[in-house]
């Protein structure tokens, strides 16, 4: 900055060993967050913080008009009401959107029979996992489905 105001100094004016050691702790950074593993999710009452193991799947609660996420210990969490899908698909790359109100966590997933996912902790899920034509085709080509065709 320079003294006689707040501003930063022009782009050309840092040298290029410093634009080189700033742009590869940027990258450094956004490779660390990319994979993160542990979450600060937005709760009705606060932040509560979460590990990507125990995440089965989010709902979207259409009476609340909200989501919530299941945990794999069989209890759930609102999630704030201005929370929308693509917050939550941001928070990491294994968050899938599998139709209009679900969204699973894709490390979960164990089998699809039929149209239905099915998760490592089948007690804990209430409600059926179908995967909608609309997002079938994402899904199998993140977790690389191979598909044949019977002749």
């Amino acid at each position: 900055m320079t003294a006689a105001s707040n501003e930063l100094p022009a782009h050309d004016a840092i040298p290029e060993n410093v634009l080189k050691v700033v742009e590869s702790v940027h990258d450094a950074f956004s490779n660390l967050f990319a994979h993160r593993r542990t979450f600060m999710i937005s709760t009705t009452s606060g932040f509560q913080l979460l590990r990507l193991d125990q995440i089965l799947y989010f709902e979207y609660d259409k009476k609340k008009k909200q989501w919530v996420v299941i945990l794999s210990d069989s209890t759930w969490v609102q999630l704030k009401r201005n929370t929308v899908a693509d917050n939550i698909l941001n928070y990491s790359p294994s968050f899938i959107r599998i139709n209009q109100q679900q969204i699973i966590n894709i490390d979960q997933l164990v089998a699809i029979d039929g149209n239905e996912c099915r998760l490592s902790n089948p007690v804990v899920i209430a409600q059926k996992l179908a995967i909608s034509r609309t997002y079938f085709k994402a899904l199998q080509e993140r977790i690389e489905i191979i598909c044949t065709v019977d002749s």
